[in-house]
């Protein structure tokens, strides 16, 4: 009975080790595939002010304009890929390398296409996020604008993608910009807990919903959104082509508080 006792002790003592193994792997696979997939606020950087990346493989940076310019700061927006849990190669930036993260940390080195012989070593942390729901979920991905008013939008100025994220980021990208205030980087928030209707700010904080910046959502699914504002009703879908180009806007501190709706600053 003393060695069959053993035998068990022993039999329990390695299925723990295993256990315990496995919950490990788990956890950094977790950290590594999903964490990143967030807003990063920069600190301690004059350069550099956030990384946001989405589930659609759409990346925003947020860079500090140069000091003594007239700009506010300098955002880009392009694809990225992943080559292992812990590379992203951003496209038109540079690469991109996790050297660890957590729920509401991260730290991570970058060499840009300028200047790729040199890592620059920044820590982050996660943005607060909009509480999770089924419409937020659906929400949060890149859309492409399918029509306006019924009018079939391909070919003409109105041709757009549009990045939502969790984070109350949202992300306009005009394949033919007729001009500086076509798009660029907003807020968002839902106006209720119904979930029916937003309201957005482009001066880069959280909007305050007054009315004047609300649109309704009246359809949302994983294969459509509609958004109507004032009399324009929009319809998209989630992106299916290579629309999403790369951009780097520079905004003016002045052009930043104008408005002139969802999709215009």
């Amino acid at each position: 009975m003393k060695k069959i006792a053993n035998k068990i002790l022993v039999l329990l003592a390695v299925a723990t080790l295993i256990s315990c193994d496995k919950s490990e792997n788990s956890t950094d696979n977790n950290v590594n595939n999903i964490t990143y997939k967030a807003k990063w606020l920069v600190e301690e950087n004059g350069d550099y002010k956030s990384f946001e990346f989405n589930e659609s493989g759409n990346y925003i940076i947020v860079k500090n304009a140069p000091e003594g310019s007239a700009t506010s700061e300098i955002v880009r927006f392009g694809t990225y890929e992943t080559t292992d849990d812990k590379v992203l190669n951003l496209s038109n930036f540079g690469i991109l390398k996790i050297q660890n993260t957590t729920a509401n940390r991260m730290s991570f080195s970058i060499a840009t296409l300028d200047n790729p012989e040199t890592e620059i070593n920044l820590n982050a942390q996660r943005q607060a996020e909009i509480a999770n729901s089924t419409s937020t979920d659906l929400l949060c991905r890149t859309w492409e604008l399918v029509t306006t008013n019924g009018e079939t939008v391909a070919g003409t100025d109105m041709e757009l993608t549009v990045l939502f994220s969790a984070a109350g980021t949202y992300f306009v990208t005009y394949l033919n910009p007729t001009d500086e205030n076509d798009g660029g980087l907003a807020q968002w928030v839902w106006t209720n807990s119904n979930e029916d209707s937003l309201c957005y700010s482009w001066d880069g904080t959280a909007p305050v919903c007054n009315g004047e910046n609300t649109v309704s959502i009246t359809s949302l699914s994983a294969n459509t959104l509609t958004i109507v504002e004032n009399s324009d009703v929009y319809i998209l879908q989630p992106l299916t082509s290579g629309k999403s180009t790369n951009t780097e806007s520079i905004k003016t501190k002045s052009k930043l508080h104008l408005k002139k709706g969802f999709f215009k600053k």
